[in-house]
């Protein structure tokens, strides 16, 4: 147990300072000071902190993939959400249980969603995502599909039982028509109380909102007693690059450190941790610590 002094964190846009007190790689205490600790303390002076990112990820990361890894890494990712592709119904576990072998070597912790096209969402999918305990499903909207014409209010009876949020990426090349199909989407939404979220594009930080409906946090994307011990160190001079650009986008910033539940896997330009240390999260129920207003 030790405890992390001197923090100039960076949330929401602000700058706060803070005092955490931290155990085998989890959160138990934080305050905006503690005067009286006595043992091992970490001395945060001349950095800032963020909370590690979570971030989708569409190409499964494992030894063969290493430069896809450091990538995500460098970018600050802590945890990523991947998107295996499937395209029967009949595939789900294979390519459930492909993803998870593969990521047996993770140097980041992981969730595994799954990636489908529209005319596969129907109520026995979602049934698997609830034995398998997949909290997102990206749904790929192509030229021709009608969301309209789905059978959502069977769909929308299966989700209450697990809230898997289901997260649209519209490929057609026609923008009147994605416009369309945009529309018939939110609308469906709407009437039937499903759990949804735009599609986060890899390489920018999921927003506390989604992490909520998916389930994540507040073990990851926040820094308070239980979460996991995950975070980005930013120089002083960076710090004060941001300063004074109020147009720089802090979110596609690169850490000079990175912290993954307590251990150190990035320490400027060279990628540390071990490999396998990154693990699967289980989501028992995403959206459970949501009021009723903003599940949907």
């Amino acid at each position: 147990m030790y405890l992390i002094d001197r923090v100039n964190e960076m949330r929401e846009g602000h700058f706060i300072q803070r005092v955490y007190l931290v155990n085998e790689g989890k959160v138990t205490f934080v305050q905006n000071q503690f005067a009286h600790w006595n043992k091992r303390r970490m001395d945060m002076s001349g950095f800032t902190l963020e909370v590690g990112r979570v971030m989708s990820e569409h190409h499964t990361l494992d030894e063969n993939t290493h430069n896809d890894q450091s990538h995500l890494i460098k970018k600050g990712c802590t945890t990523a959400v991947l998107f295996p592709q499937v395209a029967y119904e009949s595939k789900i576990q294979d390519v459930y249980d492909t993803t998870k072998k593969k990521m047996y070597s993770s140097r980041v912790d992981y969730v595994i969603g799954l990636e489908i096209p529209l005319r596969l969402l129907r109520p026995s999918v979602l049934l698997a995502c609830k034995k398998y305990k997949i909290p997102a499903l990206k749904i790929e909207i192509k030229q021709g599909d009608k969301p309209a014409d789905m059978a959502w209010m069977y769909i929308a009876q299966v989700q209450r039982e697990y809230r898997t949020v289901l997260l649209p990426y519209f490929s057609s090349g026609n923008e009147s028509e994605i416009q369309e199909q945009r529309t018939a989407w939110k609308q469906a939404m709407s009437d039937y109380k499903i759990s949804w979220h735009s599609f986060i594009k890899e390489g920018k930080p999921w927003p506390k909102e989604l992490l909520q409906k998916v389930g994540l946090y507040p073990i990851k994307g926040t820094l308070m007693v239980g979460s996991d011990l995950d975070y980005l160190l930013f120089s002083e001079n960076q710090s004060q690059l941001v300063d004074a650009n109020d147009n720089l986008d802090y979110d596609y910033r690169h850490p000079c450190i990175v912290v993954l539940r307590g251990q150190i896997i990035k320490i400027n330009e060279q990628d540390g941790g071990k490999l396998g240390y990154g693990r699967l999260i289980d989501i028992k129920m995403p959206g459970r610590l949501l009021a009723m207003g903003i599940v949907y």
